[in-house]
C-alpha cells in the first residue's frame, strides 16, 4: 500500500532497516534503497513514497540537501544521523521533519514514530486520482439546478465526504431528513 525510500551510506544501515522493521505490519509494501540523496532523489521523483528515511552527512548529497529538493513533494520525513549537531537538527524542524533519530536505531521509537505516520496516512483524504474520478461520476448531477432544498443539501454532504465510506445516515443526519425521504 505504502512505499518507503531508505537512503543511507552505510551498507548495515540500509539492510538493518529493511530487515529488522516489520514493513508489511505498517503497510508498506515497496522499500527501495539510496546510499546517497543524488540516488534518494532519483527513486523519490520515480516512485513517490509516502515516507523517506534519511542520513544527514553522505557522499555526493547531503540529507539536507535533499530536504531541500523535496521539500514540495507530499512525502514525510525521518532523519537517521550519528551526529547531534543543532544546526541539523534545526534543518530537520525547517522542513518539517517526523522526527530526527539518533543512531544507533532504538526500533521501539522508530516503530512508535511509523504507528503514528501509518495512522495519519490512512487517515488522509484520498489522492486526485479519486477527485477526479468523483467528479467523472457525479458532474453531471452537480450541474442540474435542482429546486429542492433536501437534494441540494445532500448533495454539498456527497460533495464535502465524497472520499470517506459515508451512508445515507450520514448524508442526511446534518439536515434532519427521515431515511424514508
Amino acid at each position: 500500500m505504502f512505499k518507503v525510500v531508505i537512503c543511507d551510506d552505510e551498507r548495515i544501515i540500509r539492510q538493518g532497516l529493511k530487515q529488522m522493521i516489520p514493513w508489511k505490519e505498517y503497510h508498506f509494501t515497496t522499500i527501495y534503497t539510496a546510499t546517497d540523496g543524488v540516488e534518494a532523489l532519483s527513486l523519490i521523483r520515480q516512485h513517490q513514497p509516502e515516507l523517506v528515511i534519511t542520513d544527514i552527512r553522505m557522499p555526493r548529497k547531503n540529507g539536507v540537501d535533499l530536504l531541500d529538493d523535496i521539500k514540495d513533494l507530499d512525502c514525510q520525513v525521518i532523519i537517521l544521523s550519528s551526529y547531534d549537531d543543532f544546526e541539523y537538527m534545526k534543518a530537520g524542524i525547517q522542513h518539517h521533519v517526523l522526527d530526527y533519530l539518533l543512531k544507533p536505531v532504538d526500533h521501539t521509537q522508530l516503530e512508535h514514530i511509523l504507528d503514528i505516520l501509518v495512522q495519519r496516512l490512512l487517515e488522509r483524504p484520498h489522492s486526485t486520482n479519486d477527485d477526479a474520478a468523483y467528479y467523472t461520476a457525479f458532474q453531471p448531477l452537480l450541474k442540474i439546478d435542482y429546486d429542492d432544498y433536501y437534494v441540494n443539501q445532500i448533495l454539498s454532504q456527497i460533495k464535502q465526504h465524497y472520499h470517506k465510506k459515508v451512508t445515507v445516515l450520514d448524508l442526511i443526519n446534518p439536515i434532519v431528513v427521515s431515511e424514508s425521504y
